[in-house]
C-alpha cells in the first residue's frame, strides 16, 4: 500500500504572506480583470468568424508566455506562495500538516525527469492540435473546424483561467454545457438538460413586475420565465 501525505493544490492563490495557516488576513492581491482572457476572447470572436489559423495566433501568445524557458526551476514558486520567505511563519509544521512547501509537485505530479529545458507550447496547424485536446475532441465526436476550434478555446480557458470565474458562462454561452456535463461530469449527466443553459428567472422579480399598473397573471409570468422553469 502506498501512503502519501501530499497532494497538489491550486497554488494560483496560495498566500504565503498570512502568518497562521488558518489566518483569513493575507496581502496577496485579488484578481478582477485579466489580459490573458482578453486575448481569449479575441480568439473565440475569431473562431466565430471562421478564421482559424488567426485565433491560434492569440491562443499561442499565451501558450509562448505559460512555456518554461531555458534554465527555469519548474518546482520553484515565483509568485505569492512564495511570500513565507519573508513573514515570521517561515517554513514550519503544525501539527502534521506542513504550512509552506519551498517548491511545488510539477515533477512529481507530471511523473517526469527533472529538467530544465525549455518547452515549446506552439500549435501550428489547428487540423493538428495537442494530444490532451484531441482526446476531448474524440470524446465528444467533434468532427468540424468550428466545434475542434471552439473545443481547443474552452480548454485553454480551462487551463489559464483555472480557479477563475464560472465555467457554467462558458460553457453556455458556447451552447456545449449539456454535451460536456455528459461527457465528463458523472454526477451532473443524469438530470443536466437544455434549459441549464439559461438561470431561472427568480420568482421575487416575477412578483414585482407591473404591466398597465398590475401585476402580472400566472400567464404572464409564465411567458417572462426562461424556457424548462
Amino acid at each position: 500500500m502506498i501512503i502519501t501525505n501530499r497532494y497538489a493544490p491550486l497554488s494560483k492563490f496560495i498566500d504565503g504572506s498570512r502568518e497562521s495557516r488558518d489566518s483569513r488576513v493575507g496581502y496577496r492581491d485579488g484578481i478582477l480583470a485579466r489580459l490573458g482572457e482578453t486575448y481569449l476572447i479575441a480568439a473565440e470572436v475569431l473562431i466565430r468568424q471562421g478564421e482559424y489559423q488567426q485565433a491560434l495566433e492569440y491562443i499561442n501568445d499565451l501558450r509562448a508566455r505559460a512555456a518554461y524557458k531555458e534554465g527555469e526551476d519548474r518546482s520553484a514558486y515565483c509568485d505569492g506562495g512564495a511570500a513565507y520567505n519573508e513573514n515570521s511563519l517561515g517554513y514550519v509544521t503544525m501539527g502534521n500538516v506542513n504550512s509552506y512547501f519551498p517548491e511545488n509537485s510539477y515533477y512529481e505530479s507530471n511523473n517526469i525527469p527533472i529538467t530544465t529545458a525549455a518547452t515549446s507550447l506552439e500549435i501550428k496547424d489547428y487540423h493538428h492540435l495537442p494530444e490532451e485536446d484531441e482526446a476531448v475532441i474524440e470524446k465528444l465526436g467533434y468532427t468540424s473546424d468550428y466545434d475542434r476550434m471552439m473545443c481547443l478555446l474552452l480548454n485553454e480557458r480551462s487551463r489559464e483561467l483555472c480557479g477563475e470565474f464560472y465555467r457554467w458562462e462558458d460553457l453556455s454561452r458556447t451552447k456545449t454545457l449539456v454535451e460536456r456535463a455528459k461527457a465528463f461530469n458523472p454526477d451532473a449527466a443524469p438530470n443536466i438538460q437544455e434549459r441549464h443553459n439559461l438561470r431561472p428567472i427568480p420568482q421575487t422579480y416575477l412578483d414585482a413586475i407591473q404591466k398597465d399598473g398590475h401585476a402580472l397573471t400566472a400567464e404572464e409570468k409564465k411567458a417572462q420565465q426562461n424556457p424548462g422553469y
